[in-house]
């Protein structure tokens, strides 16, 4: 009994505490501290200004080649400045200015200023997204490695002289009425931890109206990233076809057109669900099978040639998905010299492909779709994400059979769908050490891997989840790692709201995904002061303890990872109606707190709408379970409450592929 308390009040702190403040919780596998990224804001003070007494005489600059990143970076820069101050920036173009010591400009990305100012800027250090902000004389240059990172050298900017900070569609916070701005000697170097941070965090992320600030809400929290976008597409035939990116096998191996004369491609355990990456032991066979697919690498690169297309610096060839892999005698005999893992089959296939596609692009009449650096993609997902490296106790580290299972400078890449992590728990809990010691393993020779995470329940979008413990040491474990993506797969399906405190899972991804050294609490304490102000208190006591309940829930019903992504609790009689009862509790002493708005209708009914969000999710609990509870007046009212809510908000989704439609026709 002692151990059973002791566990259960380890899980319920747990549930509220970063696992760094826990240690006896099971987090005895923390990597030192690294210091690699570059987060370096340093600036000291002038006498000069950019505003003083309310007047200015800056300009912003223009570079002579205006992209849509760019036009962002002038309207945000223009807009916001002018809400803090009051003044609004004339906009020039730059590209015939030089620089001069009395020029006064914020110059945006490479103008004249900067090609004139004797600045020597490591562009390619900064990669896609990163942000470099110089002061020379009186001219400020926001920088960034491509128009992408000028948009964030701009939200950097306004941050250090206004403190803004986007929390949501409707929410973001700058300081007002400035009348003084002094000017800074900037020398900001900002890189993110993860070179690519997915919008895929959440479906929110995407705009679903043509409402500024919605348009604006990626860009701001620096999402607007997508593994399709950096995947060339994959046709079945013609451009004109369809064509998919990532599940993507039978785009280049179509069984219709190759099955009858070449069963030899494709799995014996179900030939319409998998290839066969070993033909099945048939050399003839298996040389066909990397031709074919090397051709339709490369037709997309003749489809997408890269002026056109520059994002588009990988091909993946992705496995079906929930399918079983391969069978035959010859990939099991494969699969044991490495680890008995079938991945082991998948490498040298996308080797032998990428030689082929390499060569033809080196061929003279094909350098318009050369491209430099091509990355080959595999997804190690189910059957493909075990490691086919083992470890040897004498070294301390992972070993392969061989070179078969090794990239070999061919720049071959997997896409890890780590699928088997208990979100709900850090990456450095003992309920994870088999995938992180898989981690581990296939980062001990494969650098620059993509990554493919969870942390919901897709078949209950309503249900709160606690992932917050796991995003925290992950984004720092992948950060570490030297992982260039993250794609994590939280209500990816949902558009308008999103209840059960995912609006702000988004955003704490958001910022971590860019700087994993941030503190995950004072994060969630912004969050909730921007969002709700007086009724953060109430709010967070409510976020708190669904957390209790997520820890409380996980001890007593013994729920395993597999069963965790995919219950839908708020169905399963998990829940207590004494708990949901607390929650309702905390949203009507926060409904009460902004009454002290209702003089001030806009904010008022902006602050009510966010709390009626978080409302939805006890309510679909009472739909579910307890309508018992409630008299018939009181749950029809609930239920009309619940639907306006939805309707209002644009809610889609109940659960990954469930339409809310039906719920709300029956409410």
């Amino acid at each position: 009994m002692k151990n059973f308390i002791r566990k259960f009040l380890c899980v319920l702190l747990t549930a509220i505490f970063c696992f760094a403040a826990l240690p006896a919780c099971g987090k005895n596998n923390e990597p030192e501290e690294k210091t690699n990224k570059i987060h370096d804001f340093s600036y000291t003070e002038t006498e000069n200004y950019i505003v003083r007494d309310g007047a200015t005489g800056y300009k912003v600059a223009l570079p002579e080649n205006v992209s849509s990143e760019i036009n962002y970076a002038r309207n945000e820069l223009v807009n916001l400045f002018k809400e803090a101050t009051g003044v609004t920036l004339d906009v020039v173009s730059g590209a015939n200015l030089t620089h001069s010591a009395e020029n006064k400009y914020i110059s945006l990305g490479k103008t004249g200023l900067y090609e004139s100012s004797g600045l020597s800027v490591d562009f390619d250090s900064l990669k896609s997204d990163g942000v470099r902000i110089i002061t020379k004389d009186n001219t400020i240059y926001l920088l960034g490695g491509t128009d992408t990172g000028v948009l964030n050298a701009v939200y950097d900017f306004l941050n250090l002289n206004f403190n803004f900070e986007t929390y949501s569609k409707d929410c973001y916070v700058i300081d007002k009425n400035v009348k003084n701005v002094k000017l800074m000697n900037y020398d900001v170097t900002d890189v993110p931890d993860i070179d690519y941070r997915c919008r895929g965090a959440s479906g929110i992320l995407y705009a679903t109206s043509e409402d500024y600030d919605d348009v604006m809400y990626s860009y701001r929290l620096r999402t607007v990233d997508a593994y399709w976008k950096r995947s060339i597409p994959i046709h079945e035939g013609d451009r004109s076809s369809k064509s998919a990116a990532d599940h993507n096998c039978f785009y280049y191996l179509p069984t219709n057109v190759y099955l009858e004369d070449n069963p030899e491609f494709y799995s014996t355990k179900n030939p319409k669900g998998q290839l066969c990456y070993t033909a099945r032991g048939n050399a003839e066979k298996y040389e066909l099978m990397t031709t074919y697919c090397a051709e339709k690498i490369e037709q997309s690169l003749k489809f997408y040639p890269r002026e056109q297309y520059p994002l588009y610096t990988a091909a993946q060839l992705g496995i079906a998905d929930n399918t079983d892999m391969c069978g035959c005698d010859e990939c099991k005999r494969v699969s044991a010299k490495h680890n008995d893992a079938i991945v082991a089959t998948i490498i040298p296939f996308l080797k032998d492909v990428a030689k082929k596609v390499n060569a033809w692009m080196e061929l003279p009449e094909n350098e318009p779709y050369k491209r430099e650096n091509f990355q080959y993609m595999f997804f190690a997902y189910w059957d493909t994400l075990t490691a086919p490296f083992t470890y040897d106790e004498k070294t301390k580290t992972y070993v392969a059979a061989d070179n078969s299972v090794l990239s070999e400078g061919l720049n071959v890449i997997p896409f890890l769908a780590i699928n088997r992590v208990d979100h709900s728990y850090s990456i450095y809990d003992d309920k994870n050490a088999t995938i992180r010691s898989t981690l581990d393993a296939w980062l001990t020779y494969y650098k620059n891997a993509w990554c493919w995470t969870y942390g919901c329940f897709y078949q209950d979008y309503f249900a709160f989840y606690d992932c917050y413990n796991y995003y925290t040491d992950s984004l720092k474990y992948m950060s570490d790692h030297d992982m260039k993506m993250v794609a994590p797969q939280l209500h990816s399906s949902q558009r308008g709201a999103d209840t059960g405190f995912f609006t702000m899972a988004a955003y704490v991804f958001a910022k971590l995904s860019w700087d994993s050294s941030l503190n995950m609490q004072t994060l969630i304490d912004n969050y909730m002061s921007a969002m709700f102000r007086e009724a953060a208190e109430p709010m967070n006591k409510m976020f708190t303890e669904a957390r209790l309940w997520h820890a409380r829930a996980r001890l007593e019903f013994n729920w395993t990872w597999t069963s965790w992504q995919t219950t839908p609790v708020l169905s399963a009689g998990y829940i207590e109606y004494g708990y949901v009862n607390k929650l309702f509790g905390y949203l009507d002493e926060a409904y009460d707190i902004i009454k002290k708005y209702e003089n001030n209708p806009a904010l008022y009914e902006k602050l009510k709408n966010r709390i009626d969000v978080e409302w939805l999710y006890p309510a679909m609990t009472v739909i579910n379970n307890f309508e018992t509870k409630f008299t018939e007046a009181d749950f029809t009212a609930l239920g009309k409450k619940f639907k306006q809510i939805c309707i209002d908000n644009g809610i889609t989704h109940v659960s990954e592929s469930g339409s809310i439609t039906s719920l709300l026709q029956s409410l």
